[in-house]
């Protein structure tokens, strides 16, 4: 298994279509691993550099974690967070409280901002102010 860069991003938008064509060949024949951060970052660079909406950055960052050799680190808090995100979330606070899920009995935070969105969202994990 071979951990991706989030370069492999030009599978998803396509805007360079050379490297658009060897991202898509790279995925469908290696295993591949997205790593979380990977993930941040994939999502930051879709928002910032290419202007995104939350649905279409969540969409291609699932349509990528479901092909058949991607692989990512607990999977199911990232897909869960992704559901936050396109919900209004912070994408990396929603990384941090959906990994947190299973690891703690709440998340710590001076961010009232997480707090706020875990509210709105109906986000039953405590978030907490120390």
């Amino acid at each position: 298994m071979i951990a991706v860069d989030t370069n492999l991003v030009r599978y998803g938008v396509r805007d360079d279509l050379e490297q658009a064509a060897r991202a898509a060949s790279f995925l469908k024949e290696q295993d591949c691993l997205v790593l979380r951060s990977v993930v941040l970052e994939t999502g930051w660079v879709l928002s910032s550099g290419y202007r995104l909406s939350r649905e279409q950055i969540a969409e291609r960052i699932r349509h990528i974690l479901r092909l058949p050799r991607v692989f990512t680190e607990d999977v199911d808090n990232v897909l869960l967070a992704l559901d936050w995100y396109e919900q209004g979330m912070d994408l990396a606070d929603a990384l941090h409280v959906s990994a947190a899920q299973d690891a703690s009995d709440g998340f710590a935070t001076f961010d009232k901002g997480i707090a706020k969105a875990a509210k709105r969202i109906h986000i039953q994990f405590p978030i907490l102010s120390p």
